[in-house]
């Protein structure tokens, strides 16, 4: 299990915590979305959580390096969070992820009507 992040300090307080809770089989890595030091085609599922990277120019170079770590099967998933404010449309969603080779499953909304409303996105990679 792999934990990446590209802050230092956010690093220090996960590792913190999986030595707190006991957790060993977990590495936590500083790096950025674009170039993850992890092998191509290893990943089961690709989480990537309450990123605001959605409406960032780099933003398809992140979902590019997700669909390269992701195995291409049936069982692997790609799912995303984001604070509802910074989230496209749906069309725009789906159209991203095809750009990554990635076909939309769900968009689903949590906490509506909230300051913390929060959409999840799941994905498939798409394999021959």
């Amino acid at each position: 299990l792999s934990c990446i992040d590209l802050s230092k300090g956010m690093s220090k307080i996960a590792k913190e915590f999986a030595k707190k809770i006991k957790q060993r089989n977990v590495e936590i890595i500083v790096a950025s979305a674009i170039k993850l030091p992890i092998k191509s085609n290893s990943q089961d599922i690709v989480l990537a959580r309450r990123t605001g990277l959605s409406n960032d120019k780099k933003w398809i170079k992140v979902l590019k390096e997700a669909n390269r770590i992701i195995k291409k099967g049936n069982n692997s998933s790609f799912i995303f969070t984001v604070d509802k404010s910074f989230n496209k449309s749906p069309k725009e969603v789906k159209s991203d992820l095809k750009k990554a080779n990635f076909n939309l499953l769900t968009i689903r909304d949590f906490n509506r009507g909230s300051e913390n409303a929060v959409s999840m996105v799941v994905a498939k990679p798409i394999f021959n």
